[in-house]
């Protein structure tokens, strides 16, 4: 547990949990900027706390058979 502090404001960061008191990186997947400013302190790849769902694997396979248009 980590506590990050913007303007005045203090968040508390959970990189295990991928969780911060903002709510931004549990409802989006994506690193917030408090968890952010965590990775970057303690060298860590933000990357790898990214969702698997938006990650570049994911993206090729859903897009393996190219883009079919709507007529």
């Amino acid at each position: 547990m980590y506590e990050a502090k913007v303007d005045g404001c203090t968040y508390r960061v959970s990189l295990e949990r991928r969780t911060c008191t903002c709510k931004k990186f549990e409802i989006c997947g994506i690193p917030c900027e408090h968890a952010y400013g965590v990775m970057l302190q303690n060298k860590l790849a933000p990357e790898n706390f990214v969702c698997h769902w938006f990650r570049n694997a994911i993206w090729r396979w859903n897009y393996t058979e190219g883009l079919v248009p709507v007529r």
